[in-house]
């Protein structure tokens, strides 16, 4: 399977071309316009993979949340090459992009971890964040996806608690951070960049991580978008060019 996987969710703008079992993956991390960098990209990643765009079976795009200008520019894109060529697309939220991220971290370092709150830098002071069930294929969503404050991120574990039963039919994850973060074998972590406002998350958040590895570095990635991508199209659950939109979570974005 041809898999084009975009990201500029972020300042850093990624493509991971998937052909068949192998991966050609083009970054730039200048932190500039992504309207500059992200064609050039697609096309050295084809040209990597010698393949043309008429041979791809999907484009993948993260969806938000994240940079406003980021995502524009990658939605327009994705939506021009669709359109152009009648390729199907995939569209995916950069939160279950660091939620996949962290399951292939804690997969190589032998983890048992059944549950991340993925974590994101929504700047102006406030964190996007979302539960995943990462005991899976890919993660999945439980409840909504947030933008909170770092210091109101107990709301967020609260509202978790009371739908994770409903929605973790055999296992419940149990969600007491003291328990967890005295367990021997945590099942549940913060991930992302959340972390690194470590100071100002309120208690008992505050201490819990990992202490085998800084998971604040964890962050969106095209390399990390193709397993969704993958799933997505088994569940066929692509979608037309005009139907692809970006999530901002809020009405006052940032570039």
């Amino acid at each position: 399977m041809n898999i084009l996987a975009l990201d500029t969710s972020s300042r850093h703008c990624s493509v991971c071309l998937q052909r068949e079992s192998d991966q050609f993956i083009r970054r730039d991390d200048a932190s500039v316009s992504h309207s500059r960098h992200l064609l050039a990209l697609i096309q050295q990643s084809l040209d990597d993979a010698e393949l043309c765009l008429e041979q791809l079976d999907a484009i993948a795009i993260v969806k938000g949340p994240g940079s406003f200008t980021g995502l524009r520019i990658g939605i327009a894109v994705t939506q021009g090459l669709a359109f152009a060529h009648q390729i199907p697309v995939i569209a995916v939220s950069s939160l279950a992009v660091v939620a996949m991220h962290s399951q292939q971290v804690f997969a190589q370092e032998a983890m048992t971890v059944d549950a991340v709150l993925a974590t994101m830098d929504a700047r102006m002071g406030e964190l996007y964040c979302a539960w995943y069930d990462i005991r899976g294929t890919v993660p999945q969503l439980i409840g909504r996806e947030w933008v909170i404050k770092p210091s109101e991120l107990h709301r967020v574990g609260e509202l978790h608690r009371q739908e994770a039963s409903d929605f973790l039919t055999n296992t419940p994850i149990e969600l007491d951070a003291k328990s967890l973060s005295t367990a021997e074998s945590p099942t549940s972590l913060i991930v992302g960049e959340g972390l690194c406002y470590g100071d100002q998350l309120s208690l008992p958040f505050s201490d819990w991580m990992s202490s085998t590895d800084d998971l604040s570095i964890i962050a969106p990635d095209a390399s990390h978008v193709l397993p969704l991508a993958e799933h997505a199209l088994a569940e066929r659950q692509s979608i037309e060019a005009e139907q692809l939109m970006p999530s901002y979570l809020r009405d006052n974005v940032t570039s």
